[in-house]
């Protein structure tokens, strides 16, 4: 029980790490670029406090010279790995990140280990080694695997050090204690804030992702309030306010437009034979043929069942007719790819399908109180007269309206 727990234990902090482990790399290289902006001021007073100082002994003075000489170092090393890390934060480089990481890892612990055994000249404290474990557990966001490497290998590094610097056996073994519990605090703070950094990287993008969810739902939610479903053509509500919009667009410019009205012929056969299926992918490839038949500024959309209608912007009714002559043309000439039978035992034709359309045109009026309207009306009183003239065939409302007197 123990061994499965402990397994899947390491199996968690090895997928964590991988999914998340650029990430914590990249917040890392942004912390060491603070850490070089804070680090060389503040390694600079140290080395304009000591320079001032004025050694009474030659441990002073070795103490002196030593801790001056680690601030120097620190200094041209962080300051060059500070902008390192902000070149790798513009042009990202996964291999070039993690080399950066570790070097400033090993500059800092370096540091507060050479700090600390030179401290052992003149003092018994053991600070420096203690800010920088917490420097390393607060700013480097190690994995699990990584914090019980380093530490541990510090703490085997500051135990050798001081024994070169600090002759009181007494004093020795107090710091060399005292050290493994500034390792412990900078391991604890390490491995804490992994996991609240990792709990929080888990967050961020589940929330991410519901809000990329919600986006989404909320755009076909929009699709659906403004286009067709079947054919994904302007449904009637959305071709209202476009129209609208032409409308008042015509009034200011004094332009012209014209309104297109088609109805597909016996469309009702292609339901009763082929099956109400296939009539929706008919219905689709009819879409697709008028949509490319057209201008892009020009507006397909879906009136309802067999039945589209076309808005043609600054187009007159002559200009109408050209294009109502060649959509009715495309539409006979086109072969649907219609295929199936419904409630028949005969079997199902690949055969292509003919079609025609009967198509009806109005000119939109913008000086009339309710030109939308008398446009729909009128291009679907011509679209009836067409197939009573016999189908297949085009017909401007005023040419329907001389015809009904």
């Amino acid at each position: 029980m123990i061994l499965k727990t402990l397994q899947a234990s390491l199996h968690y902090l090895v997928r964590q790490q991988s999914r998340y482990g650029a990430d914590l790399t990249a917040i890392t290289l942004q912390r060491l670029v603070y850490l070089a902006v804070l680090a060389v001021p503040v390694s600079a007073l140290h080395i304009l406090f000591f320079a001032q100082f004025e050694a009474n002994s030659d441990a002073e003075d070795l103490w002196r010279t030593s801790i001056m000489a680690v601030h120097t170092g620190l200094i041209i090393v962080i300051a060059a790995l500070g902008f390192s890390a902000f070149r790798l934060l513009k042009a990202p480089d996964s291999n070039a990140a993690g080399l950066v990481v570790l070097l400033s890892l090993a500059a800092v612990l370096s540091m507060g280990i050479s700090l600390t055994a030179f401290d052992q000249l003149v003092t018994p404290a053991v600070t420096p080694f203690l800010v920088v474990c917490t420097i390393v557990g607060a700013v480097f966001l190690l994995s699990p695997f990584a914090s019980l490497i380093f530490f541990p290998a510090a703490f085997i590094a500051f135990y050798l050090a001081l024994g070169q610097t600090q002759p009181d056996a007494t004093i020795l073994l107090s710091n060399r204690v005292n050290g493994m519990t500034a390792t412990g605090i900078g391991l604890g703070l390490s491995l804490m804030l992994w996991h609240t950094k990792i709990t929080h990287l888990q967050q961020a993008r589940k929330i991410a992702s519901q809000k990329k969810a919600l986006e989404l739902s909320n755009h076909k939610l929009r699709e659906l309030a403004t286009h067709d479903e079947l054919t994904g053509l302007a449904n009637r509500r959305s071709f209202d306010t476009l129209i609208r919009d032409e409308i008042a667009l015509m009034k200011r410019n004094s332009s012209e437009a014209c309104l297109l009205m088609l109805d597909l012929d016996h469309f009702k056969q292609v339901n009763d034979i082929h099956g109400h299926l296939a009539g929706d992918e008919l219905l689709k490839e009819l879409a697709a043929l008028l949509t490319a038949s057209v201008r892009a500024t020009d507006l397909v959309g879906r009136w309802g069942g067999e039945e589209f209608v076309i808005l043609l912007r600054d187009t007159g009714e002559a200009g109408a007719r050209e294009v109502a002559e060649n959509l009715r043309r495309k539409v006979a000439e086109h072969a649907f790819a219609v295929t199936g039978k419904a409630g028949s035992d005969t079997a199902a034709s690949d055969e292509p399908l003919k079609l025609t359309a009967s198509i009806g045109i109005a000119s939109l009026d913008p000086s009339s109180p309710d030109a939308i309207q008398l446009a729909y009306s009128q291009a679907d009183r011509a679209m009836y007269a067409a197939k009573a003239a016999g189908r297949n065939t085009v017909i401007s409302e005023t040419i329907a309206t001389e015809s009904g007197r």
